[in-house]
């Protein structure tokens, strides 16, 4: 067998156009209209239209404090704490379709197609067309997959690029086309700054360029330049990381919510036990047998060819570094999935041998059965009414004034703000920064600023905050929330509004109040400083 093989000599046009009526029927019930689930998604989308405005203003003056005032405006704002990559595409597609969720669902879809057609054009080079043409499908239906595909998320961006960058180098080992290898090294500089964890696949790749030419590659010049480049480009992004992502960095090293010991046997086996929750049980019974036989196969030939070592190389590095971070989630390992379902269908192939039509056949079910599984179960979460109460809260905000929110939800309120809220004059407090110290979930710890009900109603009143957009029995276990409540509910407040919120799971927030402050208001706004211990930082508002 040769070491490499070239991907087939054929239009592959009917298989990209069955992978993108896939990718449609899914992105058909892909939430729009600012109902978001994970509270990382609409953050994401917050910082894209941060990244346009910050092109807008071009603030060359000042535009540290320009950020500064834009995060008093807006403080869901992340645009630090992950790559700003993701931002800098949603920001494009913002300024050709407007700032909304529904922008950034298509540049999602898109980066969704990329995913599937660069996965099929990959399988290809392992199997033949028709099998490779179910591996596409199978990635592109894997309830895990399509689960986050369709949250304004970072995951499947970057898996699309790290796929097309192995891509790319198996395509070099077949052409020795340098273009082709540079092309490679950009993009899986591309997924990295997408999301920084796809970073182990770089020495994955390093490790297949000397299977291709050996340890000599490093002698020429083109491939030091090359390298020294992909080196220089990871340093910003290592920066930005040290000094302002401790917390992703804490998730390695250790946190207080790990899901299990780190040198416990479950520790290791987590992610193994993830995958039916993933890719479903047909598939992962696939990947067993595919396993398996590869193990076989590579016992009776005492040979490994380099092209699926270097598959092996991507799970097994993944694998392990996925698994030496202390957090834990299936939704880290989508990365993976792509050399999984390889592997799974390559291993039904080998079951039926040269009866191709049988092993069609058995594919052809399990596509079938995992997009209905996807379908069915694994439908995209949402929790709806946010726009509904934006457009209110905005229509009845007095000039230069604040609202509070209170609520699980913060991210999402605070997006549609500034995406249909059409008030640049209105800043949002969150109560949780006001009230208390949190460093990105509660599980990390809280402190409480200790204030009693009249200096809470007190400094609601000097803050100017106009309205308090309150979700029903918020965090109200904690002291400082509950003094919140039970002011809202004092003569100081009058309700104006209540919102039942719609969800398809069991969505802590089933109501929210939006309440009037009947205080007397002071004419300005007072500077706020705002405590970020996520950053160990402190913004300040001020002259932008």
């Amino acid at each position: 067998m040769k070491p490499y093989i070239s991907a087939p000599r054929y239009r592959p046009w009917v298989a990209c156009a069955a992978l993108v009526v896939l990718v449609l029927i899914l992105f058909v019930w892909a939430p729009t209209n600012y109902a978001f689930y994970y509270s990382d998604a609409p953050r994401h989308a917050l910082n894209g239209a941060f990244i346009l405005d910050l092109v807008k203003a071009f603030p060359i003056h000042d535009p540290v404090q320009w950020a500064y005032n834009y995060y008093a405006q807006y403080p869901a704002l992340t645009i630090l704490f992950y790559p700003p990559l993701y931002p800098a595409v949603l920001a494009v597609a913002y300024a050709i379709l407007g700032v909304s969720q529904a922008s950034a669902v298509v540049v999602n879809a898109l980066f969704y197609t990329a995913l599937l057609i660069g996965s099929y054009r990959l399988a290809c080079r392992y199997v033949d067309r028709i099998p490779a043409f179910f591996v596409a499908f199978l990635i592109g239906a894997a309830p895990e997959m399509a689960f986050w595909g369709r949250q304004i998320m970072t995951d499947v961006p970057a898996t699309a690029a790290a796929v097309w960058a192995m891509e790319l180098l198996l395509a070099y080992a077949v052409s020795h086309d340098r273009r082709v290898l540079w092309l490679g090294a950009a993009i899986a500089v591309v997924a990295v700054w997408l999301k920084i964890t796809v970073c182990f696949l770089l020495p994955v790749l390093a490790l297949g360029l000397v299977q291709i030419d050996g340890w000599a590659v490093w002698r020429r010049p083109r491939n030091l330049v090359m390298g020294c480049g992909v080196v220089l480009l990871m340093l910003p992004l290592l920066w930005l990381t040290i000094h302002f992502g401790q917390t992703n960095v804490q998730s390695v090293t250790g946190v207080a919510d790990g899901a299990t010991p780190r040198s416990s046997l479950s520790n290791w086996l987590w992610y193994a036990r993830s995958l039916p929750l993933q890719l479903g049980w047909p598939v992962t019974a696939a990947v067993a047998l595919g396993a398996v036989a590869g193990v076989v196969r590579v016992v009776r030939s005492r040979h490994l060819p380099a092209h699926w070592g270097l598959l092996a190389a991507w799970v097994v590095v993944g694998y392990l570094f996925f698994s030496t971070i202390d957090l834990k989630d299936p939704r880290f390992t989508i990365p993976l999935l792509p050399p999984f379902v390889l592997i799974g269908v390559w291993g039904v192939c080998w079951l039926f041998g040269a009866r191709a039509r049988w092993a069609g056949l058995l594919l052809a079910a399990i596509g079938a059965a995992t997009l209905i599984t996807t379908l069915v179960y694994r439908p995209p979460l949402y929790v709806s009414g946010y726009a509904h109460i934006v457009k209110d809260v905005a229509r009845l905000a007095p000039e230069n004034s604040n609202v509070v929110f209170s609520g699980y939800r913060d991210g999402a309120f605070i997006f549609a703000m500034r995406a249909i809220g059409h008030r640049p004059d209105v800043d949002t407090i969150r109560a949780d920064k006001m009230l208390l110290s949190i460093a990105i979930r509660r599980s990390t710890g809280v402190r409480e600023k200790h204030l009693t009900r009249a200096q809470i109603g007190q400094e609601l009143t000097r803050q100017k905050a106009a309205y308090v957009v309150a979700q029903d029995d918020f965090w109200t276990d904690l002291t400082e929330m509950r003094r919140l409540q039970w002011v809202l509910h004092s003569p100081q407040f009058t309700p104006v509004a209540h919102y039942r919120m719609h969800a398809n799971f069991n969505a802590p927030e089933k109501t929210i109040t939006v309440y009037r402050n009947n205080a007397p208001l002071p004419a300005k706004r007072p500077p706020r400083s705002i405590d970020l211990p996520a950053i160990d930082r402190t913004v300040t508002q001020g002259k932008g």
